[in-house]
This record gives structure tokens, sequence and C-alpha cells, in this order.
């Protein structure tokens, strides 16, 4: 996924709309990283970084990532990137959905049916992440940090990769799965996300974030 610019003073009010499109996000992604890591192909580096977590210490995977996530967003904090309303809203919804979710999909023997969920999965993490972006309220732990880091050292795109790749790392040495799943979520993620912020941003008249590129 892109990084995204969001703003130095989050909204400190949301209206009812936005919150509903942002938790229609949050469960959009929740039900993708249940879909990717039942495929069982590897998975995207912050995805990753939960499995692992949870195979370590033995966590219901809903539990692993509301864990990942308060850690990336305390780091944040520690920063000088105050948590908002919607980051935790992000992190709590989406490690609840992730949980149930993970009770009844279905994970696939065959290795084209694994692909096809695999794909679904990382499609509905993009449109999902794009989703809540587009709103202009809630923020992701994997905007949250990256932005804290951006804050005090500047170069955004390269303190996303940073952290991308400190994710990566750790979900491999914690035992996560790297695979087809995680090259695919390199390559697709971002532009998914970037269209799918756009293209809710101009359905519903919100003005959707600003991508910092390269």
């Amino acid at each position: 996924m892109p990084p995204s610019a969001t703003p130095a003073d989050p909204p400190t009010s949301v209206t009812p709309g936005q919150a509903l499109v942002t938790a229609i996000g949050c469960v959009l992604i929740g039900i993708g990283v249940a879909a990717v890591l039942a495929a069982d192909m590897g998975a995207d580096p912050y995805t990753l970084f939960v499995d692992g977590i949870s195979t370590v210490f033995e966590l219901p995977i809903g539990l692993a990532l509301v864990i990942a996530g308060s850690i990336m967003s305390a780091l944040a904090w520690l920063l000088g990137h105050r948590p908002t309303s919607g980051l935790l809203m992000t992190v709590g919804l989406v490690g609840l959905v992730v949980g149930a979710a993970s009770t009844w999909m279905p994970s696939p023997t065959a290795d084209t049916s694994r692909l096809v969920q695999l794909a679904a999965g990382l499609g509905l993490i993009g449109i999902g992440v794009g989703t809540y972006r587009a709103m202009r309220w809630a923020e992701g732990p994997l905007d949250a940090l990256p932005q804290a880091l951006a804050d005090r050292l500047g170069h955004p795109s390269a303190m996303f990769a940073l952290v991308q790749a400190a994710l990566l790392g750790l979900g491999w040495g914690l035992g996560g799965q790297v695979g087809a799943g995680t090259v695919l979520a390199v390559l697709a993620l971002g532009p998914t996300t970037l269209r799918s912020e756009r293209l809710v941003g101009n359905l519903l008249g919100g003005e959707a974030h600003a991508v910092v590129k390269p």
C-alpha cells in the first residue's frame, strides 16, 4: 500500500456517514486478511507480522492483530503522532472482524482455489484501506507509524518502505509464511488502494487523501 498524507491536526469530530463508511472499510479489510491467511500462500508484510505474533505466542489471530496494531500505534505516539479515535476504531474493529471471519473462512487445498482466494483477499484489503482513507478521518497503524517517522525525518515514501521492510523481516523471523502472496501484495495493494480511495471519495463527495509518491 502507498503511504498517505494525513493532516497534521486530525479532525476532532466525525459525521455519522464518515464513521459508517470507515466501519465498512474496516470490515472489508478484516474479511480480506482472514481470506489471505486461510489461502496460506504468504501475505503482505503487516499481515505477516500479525501471523508471526499469533504463531509464536499461540494467540487468536484477531487478538494478535489488535496487539500488533497497538504496538505500532504506541510507537507512533512516542514519536509524537497522537492516536485518534479513527485509529483506535481501525485497530479494534479490524481485529474483531478478522477473528470472526477466521472461524468460517474456507481453507482451500487446490492451488487454483488458493490463488483465487488470495487475490480476492488482497483485493478486499486494498478496497477497505482505500475506503477508510477516503473519509479523511481514520488511519491505520500502517499509516500512523510511517507518518510519525516522516514528521521527524522527512522522506515519507522511504519511511513507509522502511516500516514495510521491518514488518516483513519481523514477520518472517516470527514464523510467518513468505510466499507468492507477499509478492502479489507488494505489487497490487498500492494501486488497488489508490484507485478505491479515489473512487469512494468521488462517489461520496469526499476528497481522497493525497498519496505521497516516491
